[in-house]
């Protein structure tokens, strides 16, 4: 009889510690049991690139290729601890020509815990065309030329010509790639690399939207630095055009132009001049023109101060 009570004791804490058990089980189960979720607005990872590109094709306006989107299944705190790092991919290798495909997208889950329980999109639509390529001139342009008050700086490209590859809306566009190169302070033979600027032929900004391929992605400039000097700038009239037209000069972009003294030739050089040529077409009338500076021996010109615009009022005078 005295071994009841101890016995009772024995059977409540086995009572207790089964109770136990089972309500751990049931909170572990209703608190972390497995669950779905929506992973949504997948940036789309474009793999095998390289071997489209080889193949000369190019995916274009990549920008409207839409996201992607799966329900993932695990345990809630699984689920939480990948959410981030859920990603989608389509394989554009086994492409061969230009056209539209729809790929069926493969989503990564970095966990051997939480799986995909439903792909929301089958699949993603790319549009593929062949790459367009062109040859276009290289271009230097001098910023804060100005506020080198010793020295007119030549800045010379190592390339005067690069291959652009891409996609033809945006390759037609693409007139030059400018260097765009400080020289306010800059050292006698010193080189330095610049990526270029793609723009039109005018040298205006162009809206590309697809991707630019080129075989440098930047350009080594050398800067040369002469003395500098400030010379007058006259417009010759040759004689063939005195002798047929009366020619008034209205106007003329600059009068003063900052050239390089290259050698002791171009030191005594104080006035250069921008002639008519034979082969310009001449009308009567007030007319503006363009004429390209001469060149002097010792005397290197500025890219920028080559060409001079001048308004001229010309007359054919009368022969009695």
């Amino acid at each position: 009889m005295k071994d009841k009570p101890s016995q009772l004791k024995l059977f409540q804490k086995i009572v207790s510690v089964f109770a136990a058990l089972v309500l751990w089980l049931f909170v572990t189960y209703t608190e972390d049991a497995l669950m779905d979720i929506n992973v949504n607005s997948l940036s789309v990872n474009m793999v095998g690139e390289q071997k489209l590109l080889s193949k000369g094709l190019m995916v274009v306006d990549k920008n409207s290729v839409e996201k992607a989107s799966v329900t993932i299944r695990g345990r809630r705190g699984d689920l939480i601890s990948v959410m981030d790092s859920v990603r989608a991919s389509i394989d554009l290798s086994g492409i061969e020509s230009a056209g539209h495909y729809d790929l069926t997208p493969v989503f990564d889950i970095p966990s051997s815990t939480v799986y995909v329980s439903k792909r929301n999109t089958l699949s993603v639509g790319v549009e593929v065309e062949k790459i367009f390529d062109k040859t276009i001139d290289v271009s230097v342009v001098q910023g804060n030329a100005d506020k080198n008050k010793n020295y007119v700086v030549e800045t010379t490209p190592a390339l005067d010509k690069i291959k652009v590859r891409g996609a033809k809306e945006d390759i037609l566009k693409i007139g030059r790639a400018t260097l765009y190169v400080d020289v306010s302070s800059v050292a006698d033979g010193e080189e330095v690399s610049v990526a270029p600027v793609f723009e039109d032929a005018n040298g205006e900004k162009i809206d590309i939207f697809n991707e630019i391929y080129c075989d440098v992605s930047e350009i080594g400039v050398v800067n040369t630095l002469y003395p500098k000097k400030s010379v007058d700038v006259k417009i010759d009239f040759p004689y063939e055009l005195n002798e047929k037209y009366s020619l008034e000069l209205i106007s003329q972009s600059f009068d003063k132009a900052d050239v390089g003294i290259i050698s002791e030739s171009g030191e005594g050089v104080n006035i250069i001049k921008a002639s008519f040529k034979h082969s310009m077409r001449i009308t009567q009338g007030k007319q503006k023109y363009t004429l390209e500076l001469n060149e002097y021996n010792g005397i290197y010109i500025p890219e920028k101060n080559r060409n001079i615009e001048v308004e001229v009022n010309i007359t054919e005078k009368s022969i009695d």
